[in-house]
C-alpha cells in the first residue's frame, strides 16, 4: 500500500491532468471543467512545463520500487507520462 506521500502525489498528478485537459476530462465521465477548452498560450504552457519538471523532482523522493501492486502501475504511469511531457516539450516545445 502507497504512503500518503505518494497518495498526494498520484492525486496531485490527476487533478492537474484533469483541469489542463478538461476535454479530456469529459472524455473519460469527469464533468467538473465540462464547458472548457485546453489552454495553449504561451503563459498557460510554460507554467504547465514547470509544474512537470516539479512533479518530477517530486517524483525522485519516493523509492518506486517499493511499492506494489496498483501503486506500482499508477507509478509507472505517472512518472513515464511526465518524462515523456518534459521530452516531448524539449523536443517539439509549443513555444519558443
Amino acid at each position: 500500500m502507497a504512503d500518503n506521500a505518494f497518495n498526494r502525489f498520484r492525486n496531485d498528478f490527476f487533478d492537474f491532468f484533469v483541469k489542463e485537459f478538461p476535454t479530456w476530462a469529459t472524455w473519460m465521465g469527469i464533468h467538473t471543467y465540462d464547458g472548457r477548452l485546453t489552454r495553449y498560450d504561451e503563459a498557460t504552457v510554460k507554467a504547465r512545463n514547470r509544474w512537470v519538471k516539479s512533479m518530477l523532482k517530486r517524483a525522485g523522493r519516493f523509492d518506486l520500487r517499493k511499492l506494489d501492486g496498483d501503486d506500482k502501475v499508477d507509478a509507472n504511469y505517472v512518472v513515464g507520462h511526465l518524462k515523456f511531457w518534459d521530452m516531448f516539450e524539449r523536443r517539439f516545445p509549443a513555444h519558443k
